[in-house]
């Protein structure tokens, strides 16, 4: 109770002097409702738990600081088209993924913030991938195109298997030279496992979850001895599978 008690006086000191630095019509979280809204931050239906129940916050936009860190919700198709078109210039980011970056070292361009580094990898990939060199790509295109063909002719009810295979062999022919000669290729599945951690586990839908240090980058931080690091440890597997994929075909 104390602990309860110290925590909405401390939060109800914070809102209170950082009350007059929002604009007019921003909504700030009633302190009564602290409790639930960090215990129900992580979850799919945040922030519905207070558009829903409240008519206050049925606006476009909330901006909530937990913790010391900035958190924008956009709740309408207009609010974003404001945000990050009319406006895009200004605000337009990626969010730091720490989890994939920094704990599991899967870095290419979709996961890094605008900068300088991520305009240096593009550069380099259209000098490399761009549409002035797709041509010079087309004769290993065909070589796959003739093998797809035949194993769709061949086993149709396979389809799904066979564009997959496609697919991963034509990356690895164009990124690592290699050539994929059966299903089983060790290379292939090494593609197709690292795929499917970084799809469902590493980097999942928000629908299933947040991983807490992409919103507090400090958990980094945090020993992984110390109590409720799991993040950590899942983090050091996955990314020596992650950085196998990297290595291994070179």
């Amino acid at each position: 109770m104390l602990a309860r008690f110290g925590a909405q006086r401390r939060a109800r000191e914070h809102l209170n002097a950082r009350r007059d630095t929002f604009r007019p019509g921003t909504c700030l979280p009633r302190v009564q409702d602290l409790e639930r809204s960090l215990l129900c931050f992580f979850s799919a239906e945040f922030p519905n738990e207070y558009i829903s129940s409240d008519p206050t916050y049925r606006i476009g936009l909330t901006y909530l600081n937990v913790l010391g860190t900035n958190v924008v919700y956009l709740h309408s198709a207009e609010a974003a088209k404001e945000l990050l078109v009319t406006c895009g210039t200004i605000y337009n980011d990626r969010p730091p993924l720490v989890m994939v970056t920094e704990l599991c070292g899967y870095e290419p361009g979709p996961f890094r913030s605008y900068g300088e580094k991520l305009c240096r990898q593009r550069s380099l990939m259209e000098q490399a991938l761009g549409p002035a060199n797709v041509p010079t790509f087309q004769p290993l295109f065909e070589a796959e195109i003739r093998g797809l063909s035949y194993r769709l002719l061949t086993y149709p009810k396979d389809y799904d298997r066979h564009i997959s295979r496609y697919t991963g062999a034509v990356h690895l022919l164009v990124i690592y030279g290699h050539t994929v000669t059966s299903n089983n290729d060790e290379l292939l599945a090494l593609g197709k496992r690292s795929l499917e951690l970084l799809t469902n586990e590493v980097t999942p839908a928000p629908s299933k979850c947040i991983w807490a240090v992409d919103v507090f980058p400090s958990l980094k931080r945090i020993p992984d001895w110390f109590p409720f690091t799991r993040f950590k440890r899942k983090a050091t597997d996955w990314r020596a599978q992650l950085l196998e994929l990297y290595d291994r075909p070179v």
